[in-house]
C-alpha cells in the first residue's frame, strides 16, 4: 500500500521535501510540472503526472515519470494512507 501522496503544485521543491520517502508517491500537477525538468534526485521512484497538466504546458517528461490521467489520480488518493497537498 501507498504510504502517502505528495502532490506538488507549485513550481519549487516543497519545503517537505526531506520527508518523502521510498514508500511514498509524488504526483505533479499544474506548475509543480516544471520541477520534472530539474536534474532534482527524488526519494522515492513512484512519481507521477497529471497528463493534462503535461499537454497543457507542452512539456516532454523523462522516462521514469509516469502519466496519468483523472480517474487515475483518484485511484491514487484513494489507495495512500495520507494525501499532502504541497
Amino acid at each position: 500500500m501507498l504510504n502517502t501522496l505528495y502532490q506538488v503544485s507549485a513550481a519549487s521543491i516543497p519545503s517537505i521535501f526531506n520527508l518523502i520517502g521510498e514508500q511514498d508517491a509524488v504526483l505533479f500537477r499544474q506548475d509543480g510540472c516544471y520541477l520534472i525538468l530539474n536534474e532534482q534526485q527524488w526519494p522515492t521512484t513512484q512519481l507521477y503526472a497529471l497528463a493534462s497538466d503535461i499537454t497543457f504546458r507542452q512539456l516532454t517528461i523523462p522516462n521514469n515519470i509516469r502519466l496519468i490521467d483523472d480517474l487515475e489520480w483518484v485511484t491514487l488518493c484513494a489507495t495512500a494512507k495520507r494525501v499532502i497537498s504541497c
